[in-house]
């Protein structure tokens, strides 16, 4: 999720890092199990709770671009006009938006939008179960905000709503304490983004270039070309991985991703539902995302006619870290799956490769000596359900990628001028 500059409550977005659009209609309800809504209006001596409503849009995008994109000063006529359609789309137009939004707001008294808590409504399957989902995307407040109160008064809302099973997948590190009294399942190695880096000189020299305003970058160029040269005799070696004799890897589009991908989750109790409209919409919209290059799509072999063992999409240009948006592989393929990736990324003439961890990976993952590891984001769910939490518990659950809400545009992409 997005993290707000006065809420201390979970959740919050982390950096993610964008490829033709696939065409797809709009997903609809599952008859299997109602549509699960926001509750009726929760009233409190501050400012009261309600679900999102087409008038709040423009309130809100204000609020968002104050908070995340531009500080104190006043937002763009044309800013404000695409976040707000952005917002539409994703959070009252979106999957099973037909039978009610879950998105909330925190409105004062003088009907002034405080507060703003983004739900992206989606379903899961426990074993043969079909359960409603809501994927904690976007929560912020306003400066003094009532004294701090909107967050909570959100997600007490939010507790309090029909949905089978709440989660996010990016909340920031001031969310980690409260997750226990709010009663979040926390996925400890989740939380963990990995690295991979091709040219560590390249790579320190784009993260500073993000934060600080540089000379143009072929100047530097001599200087991270020796020492990338360098570091790659002194790393490849360490970074040899058993993997078969024979494999390779398949470029493929949006469609055929989708197609491939509903396969590799089925080894999960608890995991997303997907259909295909679903799937078509959400991988639409990632593609849009434009923050860190085109999202590609590969499908790895085993070996000359055999079955896949796995499939990866991700975010990636030339002369920057390339970050996945989904991986997945059969059990025992990992490592063979993760070298894909990085010659895949090490080709496109990026500088660095990331990810979210797993448990079923860190094996693979721990194989590597030249790997670092950060905090990427909160992973965790709440449910009133034993069996939900104890799938969460024993690393048999799908949560994040297109389960989560990295591949909005709300976490890193320009808006309007920029």
């Amino acid at each position: 999720m997005t993290p707000s500059r006065s809420a201390a409550l979970p959740p919050g977005a982390s950096p993610a890092v964008p490829a033709a659009p696939l065409a797809s209609s709009q997903p609809v309800p599952s008859p299997s199990v109602p549509a699960a809504s926001a509750p009726a209006v929760i009233r409190a001596t501050d400012g009261r709770v309600r679900p999102l409503e087409a008038g709040d849009l423009e309130r809100s995008a204000v609020l968002f671009l104050r908070a995340f994109r531009r500080g104190r000063r006043a937002p763009s006529q044309r800013a404000v006009e695409e976040v707000a359609a952005y917002m539409r789309r994703i959070y009252l137009e979106g999957p099973y938006c037909d039978a009610g939004t879950g998105t909330l707001v925190q409105v004062d008294g003088q009907g002034d939008i405080r507060g703003f808590l983004g739900i992206l409504k989606t379903r899961y399957r426990l074993d043969d179960e079909e359960l409603s989902a809501g994927i904690i995307s976007t929560l912020m407040a306003a400066d003094g905000a009532h004294d701090g109160m909107a967050a909570p008064q959100m997600l007490r809302a939010l507790n309090q709503s029909a949905f089978d099973m709440i989660l996010t997948d990016s909340a920031n590190r001031l969310s980690l304490p409260f997750a226990r009294p709010l009663k979040y399942q926390l996925m400890p190695l989740n939380c963990l983004q990995w690295m991979r880096v091709f040219k560590p000189a390249a790579l320190l020299l784009y993260k500073a270039r993000e934060r600080w305003p540089l000379p143009p970058a072929p100047l530097f160029a001599p200087v991270t070309h020796l020492v990338d040269r360098a570091a790659a005799r002194a790393l490849r070696p360490r970074q040899r991985h058993a993997v078969p004799p024979r494999w390779r890897e398949e470029t493929i589009d949006a469609t055929g991703f989708a197609a491939v991908l509903p396969g590799f989750v089925e080894a999960y109790r608890l995991r997303p539902a997907w259909p295909a409209t679903e799937l078509g919409w959400l991988l639409d919209q990632a593609a849009q995302k434009r923050a860190g290059g085109d999202l590609a799509f590969r499908l790895v072999h085993g070996g000359t006619g055999t079955a896949p063992i796995g499939c990866y999409a991700f975010y990636g240009r030339r002369g920057g870290p390339a970050a996945v948006l989904q991986l997945l592989a059969r059990p025992g393929q990992w490592g063979t799956v993760l070298e894909s990736l990085a010659a895949s990324a090490e080709a496109m003439g990026c500088i660095a490769v990331h990810g979210p961890a797993n448990a079923a990976m860190m094996p693979d993952l721990c194989a590597y000596r030249a790997l670092l590891f950060f905090y990427g984001g909160g992973t965790m769910v709440r449910s009133r359900r034993e069996e939900v939490l104890r799938a969460v518990r024993e690393d048999k659950a799908l949560i994040g990628g297109l389960a989560g809400d990295r591949w909005t545009r709300l976490g890193t992409d320009p808006f309007g001028d920029g």
